[in-house]
């Protein structure tokens, strides 16, 4: 089956699971969802579906109008997934996923946040889109993501804001126990 992904890419499967998402079938985004994080786990297979697209479907499936925080997760873990390649980091940024990534900050899941954290301390590695986070986001955007009782989150918080010459990482992890509230409402 493997050998058989480029293919199945190349031949309209981005196109199928994108139907799937805009679909509105909860288990069908879902399943969409988790597809792509499979395919975005294959090294071989990043550029091809950065190539095909994958960028606007995730976009969706990262979304508000994605129907499961499990959509959701899925769509995070896709997403820090490619953004292990510098060139499919801009794409991300210049595709809008950025914006979702930062939304997804914020969710009450712990996976899905440990799956914005490992994105965004991949994409700060590239050091205009490190100045675009700080600029449009800043700590906040820090501050948000460490407030949750999870060390490995909490490590990856401290290593991107290490990495942004942030010399009180530890005092902007605290200050998110104190500052930063997620309303109950929110996935």
């Amino acid at each position: 089956m493997r050998e058989q992904q480029p293919r199945l890419v190349e031949r309209g499967l981005l196109r199928t699971l994108e139907a799937a998402v805009r679909g509105g079938d909860p288990r069908a985004q879902e399943a969409a969802a988790r597809s792509l994080a499979l395919l975005a786990q294959t090294e071989e297979l990043r550029r091809t579906l950065a190539a095909e697209g994958v960028f606007a479907v995730l976009a969706l499936a990262a979304g508000p109008e994605a129907a499961t925080a499990e959509t959701q997760l899925h769509a995070a873990r896709a997403l820090a997934d490619l953004t292990h390649e510098e060139e499919l980091k801009v794409q991300l940024v210049q595709a809008g996923c950025l914006e979702q990534l930062v939304s997804l900050a914020k969710s009450r899941s712990v996976a899905v946040r440990l799956q914005v954290a490992s994105a965004l301390h991949n994409l700060i590695q590239n050091e205009a889109i490190a100045t675009k986070i700080m600029q449009e986001f800043g700590f906040p955007l820090f501050t948000s993501l460490a407030d949750v009782d999870d060390l490995e989150v909490q490590h990856l918080v401290e290593r991107c804001l290490a990495r942004l010459n942030v010399s009180d990482a530890a005092d902007v992890i605290s200050a998110a126990e104190e500052y930063c509230v997620i309303p109950d409402d929110q996935d």
